[in-house]
């Protein structure tokens, strides 16, 4: 117990008293915490060991390389690299605020485990036939809690057997509808949309900032938009102007931004690393000036410019013709494969026999839930190419 206690000594020192404290975490099975892990080091060796999280290497993020209307880049995002990001925006917030990073990069590696194939136009597919065939929907925060609770199978039980606090996390890191009972659920909810640790409200904020920030800068890699367009948004005219008033080294990044004999890479890379740092630096200045300590927030000028650069970026994604069509061919993909396999129970021995247990909608979403971008592009050829 000696390297348990040593684990205790070091948060106390090391964290702040409204950060989570491993020694207060609860697993649905006990087991013997006996290794120089904290519990929350374990959450996260866990989850880097499962299943789930190496098959986010091949489901999208925002672009599908694999449907034929992207140009294949082997540098866009995907959801593993964007869950490494949110571990590292969460990690610098954690880090600055006392908060215990450990729990932070448990959930943020958690966080998008149950995301669908074809990012959210198969998350979409997925809850509407849900819907329509008698089971709650599809949400991935949901499905993400439900496999790292249940479906993976890795040791004696079920699941990965995950302390509460990462469950919640992952669970809250977006909205979900409260009202919904779900028996993996049900004990997270606590009467609460956010979760009850900091650290659970840093990893959503995070999740929030990568997606805005990093999706943009992809966007512009593949000439979606042009970098113009994203200096001309409110939070880098803002940025623009705090670093105007700090002096030479900070108008050296503003002259290296907006100089065009630059390669736009170059560009673009210091833009999104400038919007990261403004976002944080702010997010961490308003929380050390408030005296209740229980909200991760930014100020009310800076919300408003992430908002702005939000709805521009969500603008994008509705008026462009490629990402159309490529959502449109994921959720047909979707579509037809849970109609066939509906239809005809064709499924994997290990996942027919659950039919035996368990209701036929959900017995089908989760397998196709968890199938990669290529692996229901395969599933979908040999089921209707061949037919």
């Amino acid at each position: 117990m000696d390297e348990v206690r040593s684990i205790d000594k070091r948060e106390a020192i090391l964290l702040k008293n409204y950060a989570a404290f491993s020694k207060n975490a609860k697993r649905d099975i006990l087991i013997t915490e006996n290794d120089f892990r904290s519990k929350y080091l374990r959450d996260r060796d866990r989850i880097f060991h499962s299943k789930a999280l190496r098959r986010l290497e091949y489901k999208t993020q925002v672009f599908c390389k694999h449907l034929g209307d992207i140009e294949v880049n082997d540098h866009l995002r995907t959801r593993l690299t964007h869950s490494i990001e949110v571990a590292q925006i969460g990690k610098r917030i954690g880090g600055f605020l006392g908060l215990n990073t450990e729990l932070i990069e448990a959930i943020s590696f958690g966080h998008d485990l149950g995301h669908a194939p074809f990012g959210h136009a198969g998350e979409k597919a997925l809850d509407e036939l849900g819907k329509l065939n008698g089971y709650y929907g599809f949400k991935h925060n949901i499905q993400s809690v439900k496999i790292a609770r249940n479906l993976e199978k890795k040791y004696k039980y079920e699941g990965l057997n995950l302390t509460h606090d990462t469950y919640e996390g992952i669970l809250k890191h977006t909205k979900f509808s409260k009202d919904l009972s779900l028996e993996y659920i049900d004990d997270l909810k606590i009467n609460s949309i956010e979760s009850t640790t900091l650290e659970g409200k840093v990893v959503a904020i995070a999740d929030e900032i990568a997606c805005a920030v990093h999706d943009i800068d992809d966007y512009v890699r593949l000439e979606i938009i042009n970098i113009d367009e994203v200096l001309n948004q409110d939070l880098y005219n803002k940025l623009k102007e705090d670093y105007k008033s700090k002096g030479e080294k900070y108008i050296d990044v503003i002259e290296y931004i907006e100089n065009k004999s630059l390669e736009i890479e170059q560009r673009i890379s210091m833009v999104c690393r400038c919007l990261i740092d403004i976002l944080i630096l702010d997010l961490v200045n308003n929380f050390n000036k408030d005296k209740e300590k229980n909200k991760i927030i930014f100020t009310e000028e800076i919300d408003k410019y992430f908002n702005n650069l939000d709805r521009f970026k969500l603008s994008i994604i509705k008026s462009n013709k490629k990402i159309k069509t490529m959502d449109d061919k994921g959720e047909n993909i979707i579509n037809n494969l849970f109609n066939y396999y509906y239809k005809t129970e064709n499924l994997p021995e290990n996942t027919k026999k659950l039919l035996e247990t368990k209701e036929k909608t959900e017995v089908i979403i989760d397998y196709i839930s968890g199938m990669t971008d290529l692996y229901a592009i395969e599933k979908y050829k040999d089921h209707f190419y061949l037919m």
